[in-house]
């Protein structure tokens, strides 16, 4: 399968090339039509293609070149018409890179498969199928992976620059927002609270990457929007964003506001906004800053989000 740059890789006959798209949008076509479900953010995305001369709103369901639904909400893929070019914001088969315990499975696999170090492209990662005490015994069956992590070896792998202690985060599978996640300590910590939840749940426990890029010394990530065509190609929007923390970064707290920068988490303190608007920064206000730092979003940065974009959708 060719890469970006056109050379052969091996991605168990899926495609992904990754190109860097921009906010250009050509002529403006005969209207096109859309379905768009308006709880919450449904509304924003009406306003938005109100202000597109080239869109209105479809006389039925069956009848548009654009549908989009809230989280949560299931397409029917099988209804697109065929031949027909029509975008939805669902990706089929999505809760295979959409859900933490099957993304952590995929990457870890795809590496495997393809003989990629697995701590080049991601954390030392223990999926547990359940908690209470039955997800307590797999975590044991895994603490020898556990302890080794927990330890700086001597090679220059990317996960070994992070391990200056012993603090792990612990995910449900299939949440989102932040919920349920939790920063801990050591094994033993970690093993108390998997053998409080219910049996029924799935986790991941992943070694937390202790040694941070921070921006106002806080922690922040990045929210890269994608768009996959038909032919599976995968376009990376140029103007996506960056999400913030307010609260000065320590590993000395297990503080969640220090630790995740989910909107959920973070308009409930005192001090959102305190440097960026709603804790967002544009990719041209990070470009700017990493400039004063010495560091180039262009050359330093986003060439690792695309190959960090390629490992996932190969995966």
């Amino acid at each position: 399968m060719p890469d970006a740059d056109g050379r052969q890789g091996k991605s168990q006959g899926k495609s992904s090339i990754v190109h860097r798209a921009s906010t250009h949008r050509g002529r403006a076509k005969p209207p096109y039509a859309y379905s768009v479900n308006l709880p919450n953010e449904g509304k924003m995305m009406v306003e938005a293609l109100h202000r597109r001369s080239w869109w209105k709103e479809a006389a039925t369901l069956g009848t548009y070149n654009f549908w989009w639904g809230p989280n949560g909400e299931r397409f029917d893929f099988k209804k697109m018409t065929t031949g027909a070019r029509q975008l939805v914001n669902r990706l089929e088969d999505h809760k295979e890179i959409c859900t933490k315990n099957n993304l952590a499975l995929n990457l870890q696999s795809y590496a495997r498969l393809n003989n990629i170090d697995a701590s080049t492209i991601i954390p030392t990662t223990i999926v547990l199928n359940n908690g209470g005490e039955s997800g307590s015994k797999q975590l044991h069956m895994r603490q020898s992976d556990f302890n080794k992590a927990a330890k700086a070896r001597e090679d220059d792998k990317i996960e070994n620059k992070h391990l200056s202690g012993n603090i792990w985060i612990v995910k449900p599978a299939g949440r989102n927002r932040g919920i349920g996640i939790e920063v801990l300590k050591g094994f033993k910590d970690v093993d108390n609270f998997i053998k409080k939840q219910n049996v029924s749940s799935q986790w991941v426990v992943q070694k937390y990457l202790e040694d941070p890029m921070l921006i106002h010394n806080c922690k922040f990530d990045i929210r890269q929007l994608i768009l996959i065509t038909p032919e599976k190609e995968v376009f990376m929007y140029e103007n996506s964003y960056v999400r913030t923390s307010a609260t000065e970064y320590s590993k000395d707290t297990m503080d969640r506001a220090v630790h995740l920068v989910n909107d959920y988490v973070q308009k409930h303190e005192d001090n959102y906004g305190k440097y960026e608007d709603a804790n967002k920064l544009s990719f041209d206000e990070f470009r700017e800053i990493l400039k004063a730092h010495g560091k180039s979003f262009d050359d330093d940065i986003y060439p690792q989000m695309m190959e960090a974009t390629r490992h996932v959708f190969r995966s």
